[in-house]
């Protein structure tokens, strides 16, 4: 323990480093390392037998029924060696173990009423001391319910709630989806709280396979467990305790240095979005690039990072105006000409205009750019069919929505439909080098250009062509935060959001001259290629961080 204690600190630095302390500690405790053993105090063989008379007691009594004996436990279901005053033995030990259920719902006299009723999804309060429903006294008498002592322990038996853990401070009944354990006098409530708390792993691994993971009141009470003494249970809670409690304090020291990195990487990014000039810009970047081992240790850090240069770039500050350049009215005029001359080819349908008025500018470009909407830009802009095609699974083309559009290629997952030749021609459309898709439908914002791959357009993935305008340029444009907001504040859904083809054509677009694209394109690869190595330094500092917590946890 004492080695443990050492190396707190590399727990700290290490991203799953305290949960698993305390996974750890719990562990310790349940093996008899946590606390010395006292020989001279009644062993668990002894406690054992006083446990068995306190139940024919309470049987005789008429407080309990007299239950079927388990089966005995043979030494090859042990897990390990225990001390010689300790025991193994099963939950069922402990105490008398009863689930709840659930009053019917139609029947409006069995609820809001006095006595709390406990849900899985309020068990892990850890100290119960409120429920959000109470049933009445008719529900009491009338439904399998138990009105369950203070200190009763509590274990959530079904879905995601599977494992965790309560120790009632009131009296409550619960649903059918907890089992509560009223303990004999000769069991610590807390030392059971962390024993079940030990075992959270090993209930969820029981309950998985069906389609609601569940476990069962059978499988908590067969489950096989350590039993110390009764003083050396309260021992081991004291001292569970207080190591919990320096886990705390480590916690809430990371939560403090995380979230102080944060304020310092938020004044920084901050500083670097509000500067006017190049000589401001150029200082706030200096800022940041000096202190990337500082600033950049979280992944979440670099995703703001990614985002800002994103939004950096389509506001004209990642790289310098040139005043070689073409100017954006003889760029546009360019624009239009080659529009025409697709139009005169029967390449492309006449267009409305979409004229962006002043005041709709979302924000701040240089003098030698121009805003304009996506559909001024573009020869076709349209969506995927609005329908199920036929599927034919020796068909060579496959059938794609947004989810298949990955950081600017077309993905072909494993349950990827394809469609024949035929179902192809039907509904093929105008796609050529200059498309760019993007999601609109249920997942919003992927992206993916088009490679000349076989394949027919669900409704959620929108395309369009692209006239003399650089691609990779636009694609930053759609990764950026700023588009984001844009398609969701114009979504429309409740649960599924769907951005309309006229959304899409509408989009303002900070469109610069065509040579400031490429440089804006070339910069924003060079700082991804940079955010991308930060990524794989943390990872590889997490994964050596780790390998090192597992080399220290291994000699304790």
């Amino acid at each position: 323990m004492k080695l443990l204690e050492k190396h707190f600190e590399i727990a700290l630095e290490t991203p799953d480093g305290i949960t698993r302390l305390r996974e750890l500690i719990l562990k310790l405790a349940m093996q008899g390392k946590l606390v010395e053993q006292n020989l001279k105090e009644q062993s668990a063989h002894e406690l054992i037998e006083d446990i068995k008379k306190e139940r024919q007691k309470l049987i005789k009594l008429g407080k309990i029924r007299k239950q079927k004996e388990l089966e005995l436990i043979k030494n090859d279901e042990t897990l390990y060696q225990l001390p010689s005053n300790w025991k193994w033995v099963r939950l069922n030990e402990f105490g008398t173990w009863k689930s709840g259920s659930t009053p019917n719902r139609s029947n409006s006299s069995f609820y809001n009423g006095n006595i709390p009723w406990v849900k899985s999804g309020e068990v892990k309060q850890g100290l119960i001391k409120e429920t959000s429903e109470a049933i009445s006294e008719l529900a009491l008498e009338k439904c399998s319910l138990d009105l369950n002592p203070r200190g009763s322990v509590l274990v959530a038996m079904y879905g995601a709630n599977i494992g965790e853990v309560g120790i009632l401070d009131i009296e409550a009944t619960t649903n059918q989806a907890v089992c509560a354990c009223n303990i004999f006098s000769l069991i610590n409530n807390k030392y059971l709280f962390n024993l079940i708390s030990s075992l959270k792993q090993n209930f969820i691994n029981q309950g998985a396979g069906a389609a609601q993971p569940n476990i069962s009141r059978e499988k908590i009470i067969n489950t096989i467990v350590p039993l110390p003494p009764f003083e050396e249970q309260k021992r081991i809670v004291e001292k569970i305790d207080q190591l919990m409690l320096l886990c705390d304090k480590l916690e809430a020291e990371r939560n403090s240095k995380n979230k102080l990195q944060l304020q310092i990487n938020s004044a920084a990014i901050n500083n670097l979005i509000k500067a006017n000039d190049e000589i401001s810009f150029n200082k706030a970047w200096s800022f940041i690039a000096n202190r990337f081992d500082t600033l950049y240790t979280v992944k979440q850090n670099v995703t703001v990072l990614k985002d800002v240069i994103l939004n950096l770039a389509i506001k004209g500050k990642l790289v310098g105006q040139n005043d070689n350049d073409e100017s954006i009215e003889n760029y546009l005029k360019k624009i239009i000409e080659e529009k025409n001359e697709l139009l005169k080819k029967g390449l492309m349908k006449k267009q409305a205009s979409f004229p962006i008025k002043d005041n709709d500018f979302p924000f701040s470009i240089p003098l030698r750019w121009k805003w304009i909407c996506l559909g001024e830009i573009v020869s076709l802009l349209g969506d995927g069919i609005h329908g199920t095609p036929e599927y034919d699974i020796h068909g060579e083309y496959y059938f794609i929505n947004g989810n298949n559009l990955t950081d600017g290629k077309i993905e072909i997952k494993e349950n990827t439909k394809t469609v024949s030749n035929e179902q192809f021609i039907k509904h093929k459309r105008n796609l050529n080098d200059k498309t760019v898709f993007v999601s609109i439908n249920g997942t919003i914002g992927n992206v993916a250009f088009y490679n000349n791959e076989k394949i027919i357009l669900g409704k959620s993935a929108c395309y369009f062509n692209l006239v003399n305008v650089n691609k990779n340029y636009i694609k930053i444009i759609l990764n950026s935060s700023y588009f984001l907001n844009y398609a969701f504040s114009s979504a429309t859904g409740t649960t599924i959001k769907n951005v309309s083809l006229k959304t899409m054509r509408e989009l303002p677009i900070p469109l610069p001259p065509l040579n400031e694209q490429e440089r804006i394109v070339e910069r924003v690869n060079q700082l991804f290629k940079l955010c991308d190595t930060l990524e794989k330094n943390i990872e590889q500092s997490s994964k050596k961080q780790s390998q090192l917590l597992n080399a220290v946890l291994a000699q304790v």
